[in-house]
């Protein structure tokens, strides 16, 4: 809970965000259940250095989709998928990026143009990277909030970000091209 409270402390001192941003504190809920599995319940015996107690690779992911309110992860991958189908569309997390990116390109195929941000109307956008910079104010709220409050926060190298719509994801305005590269060439 300690890390909760100074990265709250660090988020409620930041100024300067652009028109439309504002610090929004998140409600955090903790259990009062014990999980009978946690390092504090084993046996001492398996905390000597013969056998290591370590962490589980898995994930729960908990949204308010009626379709599919649960993404179980394992090691970053869906739970149960096979290893043949590792590296495919069907392995992702729906919380993953690409995942996002696919969801957010399908609102724009049902988003009249008059209901598009300023940002996104009139332009050829096509890789995660360009919508991502396209944002604008966005972008703005973020430098400010990485240097006021998180000066360390990773920043993910820019060619993991060039990736485009996959091709069983319908083009996102009728106009752009119906086929997508897995990553745009750079000139």
């Amino acid at each position: 809970m300690l890390r909760c409270h100074s990265c709250l402390s660090r988020c409620a001192q930041v100024s300067g965000l652009p028109e439309g941003f504002s610090v929004h504190p998140p409600e955090l809920l903790q259990s009062s259940l014990e999980f009978i599995h946690s390092r504090a319940h084993t046996p001492p015996s398996l905390h000597s250095t013969q056998a290591r107690v370590v962490p589980c690779g898995a994930a729960i992911s908990w949204c308010a989709v009626s379709s599919q309110p649960l993404d179980v992860t394992a090691n970053g991958y869906k739970q149960g998928v096979t290893k043949k189908a590792l590296g495919t569309a069907r392995a992702r997390s729906l919380i993953s990026k690409v995942e996002l990116f696919h969801s957010f390109l399908e609102l724009l195929t049902v988003a009249d143009d008059s209901q598009l941000p300023e940002s996104l109307r009139g332009k050829k956008l096509s890789s995660y990277w360009d919508y991502k910079q396209a944002a604008e104010e966005y972008q703005q709220a973020w430098a400010v909030l990485r240097s006021e409050a998180f000066p360390l926060w990773p920043r993910s190298p820019r060619e993991l970000l060039l990736f485009c719509r996959d091709p069983y994801v319908a083009p996102n305005r009728p106009d752009s091209a119906g086929t997508a590269s897995a990553v745009p060439e750079q000139s």
